[in-house]
């Protein structure tokens, strides 16, 4: 195996196990007025609309931060764990960040703001451990239509989108068929069992936290290999395998059980894209294959999600 390749490996597996991630929550944990304290009336600035401000101090570990108050900043004081902030009468919202980071939620004030009153905000910054939006999962199932027999997939999940790849292996086979010559001599006896590969994309919608339904489409892969029954001698190897093309649409209705397993029932149909030489004779004689590749399908499994 290249270098290159175990690269990449490497990074997929990284990409599906590593689906926590650190990160720094900033919050403002209290706000409250302090009525005995005059900072605000002994130093008072006038806001756009020609009224009082107001100042609120902001009691922080790290000064290294971003106040950005809805109203806007009259002045701004530092010193060691506090930041103070004149900011105009009515001030609603105040947004906190770290400098080079971009905001992504504010904090709605809890109270008026007034002319010439003082307040104080006491800032957290906790470390916390969040979920991101990549997940992976592994399925094993079982298809009862077109062709019964076990499966298994493997897929990504982003932001609800879903991508999956997998396979099924038929139980179920053709009855043993005959190939002619020309002449009307035998020259090949087959029966045919399948196997199906198949890509699809969906996207996964929540109607309750442990009830989720996910449209799919995608395309299978349907691959025919013949054998010849123990008392037949003919074979020919241009008759022992044929494939086939079907884009399919499916709807899975899923049940969490938890944060890891899924039990899901899948209903599909297949429309036929294209068949090759053999496969389109074999249809012809055997409806088995026809319906294979077009028509009905359905499967139920467990999944398990990280």
């Amino acid at each position: 195996m290249s270098m290159k390749r175990k690269h990449y490996i490497s990074l997929l597996l990284m990409l599906l196990l590593c689906t926590k991630a650190t990160a720094q929550d900033i919050t403002i944990a209290e706000f409250k007025e302090l009525p005995h304290d005059l900072t605000a009336r002994a130093t008072t600035l006038i806001d756009n609309a020609g009224e009082a401000g107001a100042v609120i101090k902001f009691l922080v570990r790290d000064i290294n931060i971003v106040i950005e108050p809805n109203l806007g900043v009259l002045k701004r004081e530092e010193r060691p764990g506090e930041i103070d902030l004149w900011v105009p009468k009515g001030t609603k919202r105040i947004t906190i960040r770290r400098k080079g980071m971009i905001p992504l939620s504010g904090y709605v004030i809890p109270m008026r703001i007034e002319s010439k009153a003082t307040y104080e905000a006491r800032v957290e910054m906790t470390q916390k451990v969040k979920q991101t939006n990549l997940q992976g999962y592994l399925g094993a199932a079982f298809s009862i239509l077109p062709v019964a027999g076990p499966s298994a997939s493997v897929g990504l999940v982003y932001q609800h989108h879903v991508l999956e790849v997998g396979g099924t292996f038929g139980l179920s086979k053709t009855d043993q068929l005959y190939f002619y010559n020309s002449k009307g001599d035998a020259v090949a006896t087959y029966s045919y069992q399948p196997l199906f590969l198949h890509a699809k994309y969906g996207y996964e919608l929540y109607a309750t936290k442990a009830l989720s339904v996910t449209p799919l489409v995608g395309v299978v892969f349907g691959q025919f290999k013949g054998k010849t029954d123990a008392s037949f001698t003919y074979a020919n190897s241009d008759y022992q395998k044929a494939s086939a093309v079907s884009a399919l649409a499916s709807v899975r209705m899923a049940l969490h059980l938890g944060k890891h397993f899924i039990l899901h029932v899948t209903p599909e149909y297949r429309f036929c894209l294209s068949k090759d030489n053999n496969s389109t004779w074999i249809a012809e004689y055997d409806k088995t294959l026809k319906g294979w590749t077009e028509g009905l399908g359905l499967s139920a499994g467990l999944m398990i999600r990280f």
